[in-house]
Order: C-alpha cells, then structure tokens, then sequence
C-alpha cells in the first residue's frame, strides 16, 4: 500500500465523482427515496450504468492499487456520503476476494464509523462481502459478536443480516441464535428489523429453537421484532407470540 500516494486516490475519486455527476438523474434520486426514512444522498445513476463503471474502474486499476489500494480508496468513497460511491466502494472488493483475510475483515468493519449508514448498504454488504469471508471461512460468526455493542445502529443490523449468509451456509439456526439473544431488547427499528428478519429466516429452517426463544422473549422484546419473525407463520401461530396482557 506504501506505493499507491494519497494524491493518486484522490485523482481516482474525482474521477469517478465527475463519471457520476455526468449521467446523474434526479428523477432516480426521486424514485429511490420512497425507500428510505432518511435523506436518500445518491447521483441517481441506472444499475446497469453502475455496474459497467464498477467494473471498468477494476479493470483499470487492478493492478496499480491491488485490495489494499481499493480499500483506501474505499475509505475515500464512504466518506463522502453518497450512496453510489459507497455502493462502488463495496463492490470494488469482490474482485479480490481470494486475497481477503481477517486483516481485510477489520478494515472494512471500521467503515460502519465512517461510511455505511442506510439498510442498503448494511444488506448489501453482509450479502455480497461478509458472505465471501464466511464462504471462504476467513471469519466465522464469532467475529461479528463484538457489533452486538456497536454504537453504530448499522454495525449492530449487520449481525443478524450477515447471520442469513451463514443460514444460507447451512450453518444450523441453533448455533447461531444464542448470539442474537443478545439483540431481543436492541432499541432501535432498523436494528429490531434485522433481529426479525434472521428469525423469520431461522424458523422457515428450523422452527422448534426459534419458537422457543419467541415465546421466552414474547413479553419482553419489542413488537417489531415479532412481527418481521413471524410473518410467514399462520393467524393460529402468531397467537401463542403475542404480549401477555398485564394481570395475566
């Protein structure tokens, strides 16, 4: 990394700044911000479109910044805030995925502190990135635990979303549930619907351990939670998960 400069990554950031801001569409910004709470901070830029820059800008500089050089330039692109450059800022590792390692892992998780800050990017990231470091067993569901305690709303979604990669994996729900227990009384919504959306896909697998642990939590978690987990459960299911009444 000592032979790429801090000058040769800003130069590459302008230009990728300057490609975008030449076929930005409001009207894209437009659509795409019915999807988010917040302030959708985007170019508006075709998926197609993104995806032939993504790849062109690998094949360019593959060689002349290698993993380490995408990561820095990573940094560089979650920073600014929009949403495309973070989306490009991702999907740039992929091609080195062979290369990545736990030193890679801890780099990357530093960007949940200065970068990634919607559910897109928390769920692309663990389905595209955090997926091939637990294909290519370089870290395993211990690793993400201390994200439990993040500050960061986005670091904390990130543990059960990244858990569904591990589902897909075939890694059994019951090992991975007693590290989401932890996240039954998490407070905020975009979190909270994370931990239901791993339950969900939990009990579609294996549902006797996911409703034990429903029916532990059913007092005490909160109800968002509940109903992102049981959504595909029958009227008659859903019943025995509902919030005792106070008296009862």
């Amino acid at each position: 990394m000592s032979s790429v400069s801090k000058a040769l990554l800003q130069n590459i950031h302008q230009e990728i700044i300057t490609r975008f801001e030449a076929i930005a569409d409001p009207a894209i910004v437009a659509k795409y911000q019915r999807y988010f709470k917040d302030t959708f901070d985007g170019y508006g830029i075709p998926t197609e479109t993104f995806q032939t820059i993504t790849k062109e800008l690998h094949a360019k500089y593959q060689t002349q910044l290698g993993l380490s050089g995408f990561l820095k330039l990573g940094d560089l692109l979650l920073k600014s805030g929009k949403f495309e450059e973070g989306s490009l800022a991702m999907m740039s590792l992929l091609p080195f995925k062979k290369d990545f390692t736990v030193d890679t892992f801890e780099h990357i998780s530093g960007w949940f502190d200065h970068g990634i800050s919607n559910w897109a990017h928390v769920d692309g990231f663990c389905s595209e990135v955090i997926y091939e470091f637990f294909r290519l067993k370089v870290i395993d569901e211990t690793d993400l635990l201390p994200w439990r305690e993040a500050s960061s709303v986005w670091k904390r979604r990130a543990v059960p979303v990244a858990f569904i990669q591990l589902l897909q994996l075939k890694v059994p729900a019951s090992q991975l549930l007693p590290n989401i227990e932890p996240l039954m009384l998490e407070p905020e919504e975009m979190a909270q619907k994370g931990v239901g959306w791993f339950l969900r896909e939990a009990w579609k697998r294996d549902p006797k351990p996911v409703e034990k642990l429903l029916l532990k939590w059913k007092d005490k978690s909160p109800r968002l939670i509940f109903q992102y987990a049981t959504e595909k459960m029958t009227k008659e299911q859903k019943d025995k998960y509902r919030k005792a009444k106070p008296g009862k």
